[in-house]
Formats: structure tokens, C-alpha cells, sequence
């Protein structure tokens, strides 16, 4: 997990790759859980789509495939790679 401070977004929320079938599952089901165990993890600001992994950064223009999760996964093949998000000091 690659934890991140947010200004925009409120309250917790993740990103994941985008996985074969059943990986994706999994990665849903457990971000799921936690929306269903913690009242600030937003599970429906959460993103898991391949047009996540390759975007460009809108501040900065690099793509997001320099982000740990996804850097790791193509290198090593790691399928359960997040970023959490939350922001500075305001929940959901």
C-alpha cells in the first residue's frame, strides 16, 4: 500500500490496477470490506480501471504508471498493489 494525502477528493478512497477477472474480484471485494468496516473509506471514490493506471497526472503531466502501485506490479507482478488516498481533514 502507498498511502497519499488528498485536498480535493473528501474522506478514504483507493486505487488499484486493472487485473484479470478474478484478481479484480478480489480487489473490489476487499475494498468493499473496508468501506463496509469504516465509515470514511468511500468505496464508490475508489478507481480500479486500466485507464487509472496509465493516465497522465493532472498537476504535474508524468503518467501514473511512476506510481508504486502500478510500477510494482508491472515489474514484479504483485496483483493487490493500492494507493489510499485521504484527504488533509475532511472525512465523507
Amino acid at each position: 500500500m502507498d498511502f497519499h494525502a488528498h485536498a480535493g477528493k473528501k474522506g478514504i478512497f483507493a486505487f488499484g490496477n486493472q487485473l484479470n477477472y478474478r484478481d479484480h474480484l478480489q480487489t473490489i471485494l476487499y475494498n468493499k470490506l473496508l468501506s463496509m468496516n469504516n465509515k470514511d473509506f468511500d468505496y464508490d471514490g475508489c478507481n480500479f480501471t486500466e485507464q487509472n493506471m496509465y493516465a497522465k497526472d493532472k498537476g504535474d503531466m508524468l503518467s501514473k504508471e511512476g506510481a508504486g502501485r502500478v510500477a510494482l506490479y508491472k515489474q514484479s507482478g504483485l496483483k493487490h498493489c493500492y494507493t489510499i488516498e485521504a484527504n488533509y481533514n475532511i472525512s465523507r
